[in-house]
């Protein structure tokens, strides 16, 4: 029973990669696509629900993360690179902040992983939402609204990280009373 949320975890890993196989396929995708989503709302849920939270856990579930979206990022470049390619400049250096916070993390902690704030599950939820919203648009230009949110949550999660004196993957954010800069 305790397993339950790393595995879960686990099972989104296959799920992710198999979604490669449904380029040409956009209804496949959205199915598949659809059950790794679920699968990363039940991991957070069941985990917190049951009170299996866990340092393991939340590497685990960061880890699959990682996997599912860099194929989704393989998918829109392949689906149409052209109109991504307006905003490789600006997603770039968010994906360098991103590894450089792991980076930091793993230099100031000897662990991988990223903080769960609610500015990383909104931006998550957002970059879960690309590929259905450019399915339904058949284009990338919605992505000037969410771009700023993707552009300001890494750097609260590098102020957290360069503030905290223990790792705490599941702190909520930089101005969240429940915890104080340790």
């Amino acid at each position: 029973m305790r397993y339950i949320p790393n595995i879960l975890s686990l099972i989104r890993i296959p799920l992710s990669l198999s979604l490669l196989l449904f380029v040409s396929n956009y209804y496949g995708f959205m199915i598949l696509y659809s059950l790794c989503g679920l699968s990363d709302i039940l991991d957070g849920y069941v985990a917190r629900r049951m009170n299996l939270q866990s340092t393991r856990g939340a590497k685990l579930d960061s880890l699959a993360d990682l996997i599912m979206y860099t194929v989704v990022i393989i998918m829109l470049c392949l689906w149409d690179f052209n109109a991504l390619a307006d905003f490789i400049p600006f997603l770039m250096p968010v994906a360098l902040l991103r590894g450089a916070n792991i980076g930091i993390m793993y230099r100031k902690f000897y662990q991988l992983g990223a903080i769960h704030t609610i500015g990383n599950k909104i931006v998550g939820l957002l970059i879960y939402c690309i590929p259905f919203i450019y399915i339904f648009m058949g284009s990338f230009s919605f992505l000037w609204f969410i771009l700023p949110f993707l552009i300001i949550v890494p750097f609260e999660e590098t102020c957290i990280i360069l503030q905290m004196k223990k790792l705490d993957l599941n702190r909520k954010g930089l101005f969240f009373a429940e915890h104080s800069v340790d």
